[in-house]
């Protein structure tokens, strides 16, 4: 936490009163106009107060290079005070589990292969990325850099000499966290997305996980059907999306 709190390319405001801090508001580095709240901390007995200063100091500083800010909401009280603010509801993250004995595994693809990415790869994984995604949604350079030295599992599709998807995962205890599925728009609905993630449920397996999770929009019909697909079933925790336009 404080190493991301101590970097510069992240924008985090302070409120103070008094001498005493009262509140902090934190955002993500802006990203083709876009960028995300981060961290939010209030006063309980002034938290509307707090919220509205902390944000009219925020608007000044991002309105320059950003035309949309988002939130995930992952508390309940955030949620009227960004109603105040003018935020709207864009979209629901819904959390999908896999349980392993029950998993269907896609058959072998016949277009792409998959394997380990190598090294000098980033570039080409992070154009795959951008591609799949909106801008909202896309991994800075940096972050792609730093959840691939982090991750248990990293691996590519290819088709001849082609980077065409990626996936990115997390290993835990007993589970593992899909963190990232990326299939380049003119090879989407060939099976690529599920030749990956049917790579790491093997990999899975053979490391005794029992359970795979994943997150996605509600939006996402595709995203959704293939999860569906290969046997994720989904959880009862969901997580609003709001989003506000701000203005030159």
């Amino acid at each position: 936490m404080s190493k991301w709190i101590n970097d510069p390319s992240n924008l985090v405001l302070l409120a103070w009163e008094n001498h005493h801090l009262e509140g902090l508001m934190a955002f993500s580095p802006p990203h083709e106009g876009t960028t995300w709240l981060r961290l939010l901390a209030l006063p309980l007995d002034q938290q509307q107060a707090a919220m509205r200063a902390l944000w009219e100091a925020a608007q000044t500083h991002l309105r320059p290079q950003v035309q949309l800010a988002s939130a995930l909401v992952t508390r309940a009280w955030i949620e009227p005070l960004l109603q105040q603010l003018g935020f709207r509801h864009q979209d629901t993250v819904i959390n999908l589990t896999l349980d392993l004995q029950h998993a269907t595994l896609p058959p072998p693809g016949q277009q792409v292969r998959v394997r380990h990415v190598r090294w000098g790869e980033h570039q080409r994984v992070l154009g795959i990325d951008h591609a799949a995604f909106a801008p909202i949604w896309q991994m800075r350079s940096s972050e792609l850099r730093e959840a691939g030295q982090r991750a248990s599992g990293y691996t590519v599709a290819v088709a001849g000499r082609h980077l065409v998807g990626y996936q990115l995962s997390m290993g835990y205890a007993t589970s593992m966290h899909l963190s990232r599925l990326a299939t380049l728009p003119e090879w989407q609905g060939q099976g690529v997305g599920a030749c990956l993630v049917g790579h790491l449920v093997q990999q899975a397996r053979n490391a005794n996980v029992e359970f795979i999770t994943v997150n996605t929009q509600l939006s996402n019909v595709a995203s959704r059907r293939l999860y569906e697909r290969l046997g994720f079933t989904r959880d009862e925790l969901d997580l609003p999306i709001y989003g506000l336009h701000l203005q030159a």
